[in-house]
């Protein structure tokens, strides 16, 4: 599986809704990846029609329409 694809499961699996976020340093760590490649991985998937959320709380799967939007 690549990168992208693990960083969507991982956040599907483990950190859905805004209370569940993680810190862009955790999944730095975690995928080895800089911030700037982590970023341009979770836009591509954004782009594919992916709900990945982020705000100063980490990045975070969608739970619902609301924080999609």
């Amino acid at each position: 599986m690549d990168r992208k694809k693990a960083i969507c499961e991982y956040l599907r699996q483990n950190h859905i809704g805004k209370e569940n976020a993680t810190h862009s340093k955790e999944l730095e760590k975690l995928f080895m990846l800089d911030g700037r490649n982590l970023r341009r991985k979770i836009s591509a998937l954004r782009q594919a029609g992916f709900p990945i959320c982020s705000d100063e709380t980490g990045y975070h799967y969608a739970a619902n329409q609301t924080e999609i939007k």
